[in-house]
């Protein structure tokens, strides 16, 4: 018997409704080709779930970054319309967009910064503990390229999705609207792909 498990978790703010989701997938429960790195991970995820665009980010941009996804959420139409480029410029803050309105408000920073700096993502170590993102993209920083935080866009839309690479696993952070619309859509995927469970796609 050869047992895999992920872990999930929903952190949203009862008041604003802003909400992200998690899914967090532990090195050793990768299938045995992605453990050694054929495919590496990071590649792997992003096949699956189609990403492009990607950009490294470093552990202080985490809120600016979170925020930056949930105003994606509220202008989807908008966004849509953009390439994956400009709606990474924007998020990221690097470059004004003339088709988008939306401002972070207090309470979307401040729900942004709890998001990347408490330790509420349930993360596989020794034994199952709390981790926050920041500390687990702070303690990278100085390591290889395909290790860190990234953000990427899906291709076909202008979904934004975050996803931490580190040794001992991956986590993937998305709004509760973006994963739902990508991740929840693409299960089997992820499921088969990384971690060699289920029936292959078709």
């Amino acid at each position: 018997m050869e047992i895999s498990q992920v872990y999930e978790t929903t952190v949203a703010d009862r008041i604003s409704n802003h909400a992200v989701r998690f899914l967090i997938i532990p090195h050793k429960d990768l299938s045995a080709s992605i453990r050694h790195n054929d495919p590496a991970a990071m590649d792997a995820l992003e096949d699956v779930l189609g990403l492009q665009g990607i950009r490294s980010i470093s552990a202080s941009d985490l809120p600016k970054t979170i925020a930056g996804m949930l105003l994606a959420d509220s202008e989807d139409a908008a966004f849509q319309k953009l390439q994956a480029k400009a709606v990474l410029d924007h998020i990221l803050q690097t470059a004004p967009s003339p088709t988008t309105t939306a401002a972070a408000t207090p309470e979307l920073l401040a729900f942004a910064e709890h998001v990347a700096f408490s330790t509420l993502v349930p993360f596989e170590e020794s034994p199952l503990g709390l981790v926050s993102l920041a500390s687990k993209a702070a303690a990278l920083s100085k390591n290889g390229v395909a290790l860190g935080a990234f953000i990427g866009v899906v291709a076909g839309g202008a979904t934004p999705l975050l996803l931490l690479t580190v040794p001992t696993g991956i986590i993937l952070c998305a709004t509760a609207v973006a994963f739902a619309k990508v991740v929840d859509a693409k299960r089997n995927d992820i499921s088969y792909k990384l971690l060699g469970v289920g029936p292959r796609p078709q």
